[in-house]
């Protein structure tokens, strides 16, 4: 079932969406992201919905998807419109996981009941694979090698794939970016060839972090502490890549409360 304003068609039922909107061979951009409400917040929030308008009409303009993209606040009103349409679907739902398409075709906005990858506070596992995303800076439908590279993982043991290029750099997770603290407590993250996601730039506005391109050697010798970025999840500490072990230690702690506590404070700001 689909419904229509000015600019964006709205889904509540994800496997139409994927059907319609994700599952043919055109060229198409898009971005995740969690809408909450509650009874102090009954207006939907989102954490920097502007980040990721701004980020999906980039990659439209630089791959010439859409001719003439809307402004970023426009766009933005109306997600929030259709977001407010769609709690209306769920009205027991707090928190629903909202996907953005853009094609040729125009914008099209699923807001399904919240799905996470892994479970909230979970600690998770990462297995290297030897696969780059193809336009990388870029989200798009085309996710086979993120669906591959996942599924390797799962296979031996762990929950994301961390993919490694050709020339043994580190570059990004399956579906998330990757972030590691050194033993004098410097925060770094992959510079090149990675998705510029949304949480991952908000860590790095809210923390001192070094953008660096390293070999996989060079990552495993150098990190003490590692975690993953998603919109979806938030942080995620990595206890193990691969067969080396990682500490879920004091820094990464610090910078999930800050975190949290930053999300907090700029979700309330929506409400007011």
């Amino acid at each position: 079932m689909s419904s229509k304003t000015t600019l964006i068609t709205t889904y509540c039922d994800l496997q139409d969406f994927r059907k319609e909107q994700m599952g043919d061979l055109g060229l198409r951009v898009f971005t995740t992201f969690r809408a909450m409400r509650d009874t102090d917040r009954p207006t939907p929030a989102v954490l920097h919905l502007d980040y990721h308008v701004e980020r999906l009409l980039a990659s439209a303009r630089s791959l010439e998807i859409v001719c003439e993209p809307p402004e970023v606040s426009i766009l933005k009103n109306e997600v929030l419109a259709c977001l407010e349409s769609s709690f209306k679907q769920f009205p027991e739902d707090q928190t629903l996981s909202v996907r953005i398409v853009c094609s040729s075709a125009g914008f099209a906005l699923c807001a399904s009941r919240h799905e996470t990858t892994w479970l909230p506070d979970s600690k998770i596992k990462l297995r290297t694979v030897n696969f780059e995303r193809p336009l990388p800076e870029h989200k798009t439908t085309s996710a086979v090698t993120s669906v591959l590279a996942r599924k390797h993982a799962v296979a031996a043991g762990a929950q994301e794939a961390l993919l490694v290029d050709d020339e043994n750099i580190v570059r990004e997770g399956a579906w998330s970016n990757i972030f590691w603290v050194n033993s004098a407590g410097k925060l770094h993250t992959p510079r090149h060839k990675v998705l510029p996601g949304v949480t991952r730039r908000i860590i790095s506005e809210l923390f001192e972090c070094r953008f660096v391109d390293i070999t996989l050697q060079e990552f495993l010798n150098s990190a003490v502490e590692v975690f993953v970025t998603q919109s979806t999840t938030g942080i995620t500490p990595v206890t193990q890549v691969d067969e080396h072990h990682f500490v879920s230690g004091t820094a990464t702690r610090e910078i999930s409360m800050k975190f949290s506590k930053y999300v907090s404070r700029y979700l309330g700001e929506q409400a007011q």
